[in-house]
């Protein structure tokens, strides 16, 4: 236990802090932030990103605003020159100071929140059916695929025919397609127990800060989720599925990529994600559902593509639902 809250002296040298106003925070980043004397330590620094873990193993993070809205960002014109992971902060009267480097003034920023779905303003169900079944072909239209997006389309027939193609030349995406394809086949029956079972295999599996297993099943979770908010009386599933995939994830995976699963699950994402389901949920065209898929696949290096991979595997569970309202 830390005896002080004080922030340490680094060296005997006199540092000078960058001093920068945050633009907009979200509800979650907001609410951690807003807790005087709220503290921890700097878990990963990226040249467009910082994520922090404070008290009670929350998280939030800085960003510029090249990267995505979500819930737990809090964006700016920020420079994380100087900062390493494990440098303390502490929040004092709405300032952010990270080590000797960084203050950030909280008190400008606009607080923005992203909603789930309204189940009293969606599309009836035989429409946003009609819709999810076309959306598959609005995937085709997308061009440039990274990792689990190279599996597209995704389908719970046969293995896709890749056997000609160099992406099997990549471990992970071999071994990720057959767990895919089952998952797939679990969606098409409605099957939610085959579905964790089997999505527990790709938990932790693949590169990145946040793996792209943990990704592709944070992508379909959040479908799920919209699904059951929106349409109640069609998907009407327990919490067991889904705090059975957040054990499975706070076992296997990195405290970062832990904490953005967990929020995938309950149905929070990065705002191309909302704006995304949204669109299927509430008839846009599909012009304006291309643009949110590819400010999605923009996501990381690859992030945004798995999303967009656990998203098309999940939209199969609408096979399953009964036609009608």
């Amino acid at each position: 236990m830390q005896e002080e809250q004080n922030l340490p002296r680094e060296n005997s040298a006199i540092i000078v802090p960058h001093n920068f106003a945050a633009e907009e925070i979200g509800e979650k980043a907001g609410e951690l932030t807003s807790q005087q004397g709220f503290s921890g330590s700097t878990l990963s620094v990226g040249s467009t990103a910082v994520y922090l873990e404070g008290s009670g193993d929350e998280i939030f993070w800085l960003t510029n605003r090249s990267v995505f809205f979500h819930r737990r960002s809090i964006r700016g014109s920020f420079s994380f020159n100087g900062l390493t992971s494990g440098q303390l902060f502490l929040i004092e009267e709405g300032i952010l100071s990270i080590g000797s480097h960084i203050r950030i003034d909280l008190s400008p920023a606009n607080e923005r929140l992203l909603v789930g779905p309204d189940p009293r303003n969606v599309a009836p169900w035989t429409a946003t059916k009609q819709r999810i079944l076309q959306f598959r072909e609005t995937l085709e239209q997308v061009d440039g695929a990274k990792g689990l997006g190279v599996l597209f389309p995704i389908k719970p027939t046969s293995p896709p025919n890749h056997e000609s193609s160099s992406i099997l030349d990549d471990k992970f995406i071999k071994q990720s397609r057959e767990i895919i394809r089952q998952i797939a086949i679990a969606c098409t029956r409605g099957r939610m127990e085959e579905i964790v079972r089997h999505s527990q295999h790709l938990i932790g599996f693949g590169p990145g800060l946040t793996p792209s297993g943990d990704d592709s099943i944070g992508g379909m979770f959040f479908v799920f989720q919209w699904l059951k908010e929106a349409y109640p009386r069609k998907f009407n599933w327990g919490s067991i599925a889904k705090e059975q995939v957040s054990a499975d994830a706070r076992a296997g995976t990195n405290k970062i990529s832990f904490t953005i699963l967990s929020d995938l699950i309950q149905g929070h994402g990065p705002k191309p994600l909302h704006s995304l389901l949204s669109g299927l949920f509430h008839g846009e065209p599909d012009s304006e559902l291309l643009e949110d898929t590819k400010s999605l696949v923009r996501i990381g290096h690859s992030s945004g593509w798995d999303m967009l991979a656990g998203v098309a595997t999940g939209l199969l569970i609408a096979e399953s639902a009964a036609e009608g309202q």
